[in-house]
């Protein structure tokens, strides 16, 4: 095995964040306006709310106000265009002891002329969301 040699903080404080594969002109910019602007900004980079991944909740024991990790099925997705041309899309996913049905509007110029369309549920789709509860 060959010794690489380790990096210290301070010279990872030193690396630019654009030098690393994948991370263009437009990445760097979005990156510098959250404050990463060197690999050790990167590295130690903590998300201001933090739900943790390891206690997984059901649908059934959400309560109002907390932050929660539920694993979900997909059940079904219904999209529609309003009046005003906005797309209004509503998820209804759920586990085995409840449902969870979201609707959110998104802003722009329709669905090309469908008026409204909906999925149906086909192959099992499981995500893991983070849901606060309202």
């Amino acid at each position: 095995m060959t010794d690489t040699g380790a990096i210290t903080l301070r010279e990872l404080d030193a690396i630019d964040v654009g030098r690393l594969r994948g991370v263009g002109e437009v990445k760097q910019k979005a990156l510098a306006g959250v404050g990463i602007d060197t690999v050790l900004d990167l590295i130690s980079f903590y998300p201001r709310r933090w739900v943790d991944r390891s206690k997984e909740a059901r649908v059934s024991d959400l309560q109002a106000g907390e932050d929660a990790l539920v694993l979900v099925t997909v059940r079904s997705v219904t999209k529609r265009t309003t009046r005003n041309r906005r797309t209004m899309v509503t998820a209804t996913v759920g586990d085995g002891s409840g449902r969870i049905r979201s609707t959110r509007g998104h802003h722009g110029r329709g669905t090309g002329g469908k008026r409204h369309q909906e999925s149906t549920p086909g192959p099992v789709c499981r995500h893991a969301v983070s849901v606060t509860a309202n």
